[in-house]
């Protein structure tokens, strides 16, 4: 196995467990109008599943949550490294966009 692998899932993980981003999930808008929608949806549901499949469901919608947690973090931190590289090498940015805008 990859040694890399354990020790990103570890980092993935403290990203995500620390009491600022909890503040963050529990005062971000956009995140709370798309909890208390889904929790509305699942109970509403509730009365008509079997208890095994209703936990699934549930299951499965944290799995979703974490999954795109994790692909948000680590296209952050792709954003963030290539804006580093290109911070550093800015009249190569430069010679792009003229290259680009007088090709049309």
């Amino acid at each position: 196995m990859n040694q890399d692998l354990p020790l990103m899932d570890q980092l993935m993980h403290s990203i995500t467990i620390n009491e600022e981003w909890e503040r963050r999930q529990s005062t971000d808008p956009g995140i709370s109008v798309a909890e208390d929608r889904w929790e509305i949806a699942l109970e509403r549901v509730k009365p008509m599943l079997p208890t095994d499949l209703y936990m699934e469901l549930a299951d499965a919608h944290t799995c979703d949550v974490a999954a795109t947690s994790d692909a948000s973090i680590l296209y952050g931190i792709h954003v963030a490294d290539t804006i580093r590289d290109i911070a550093a090498r800015p009249a190569e940015l430069s010679r792009y966009v003229l290259e680009k805008r007088s090709a049309g």
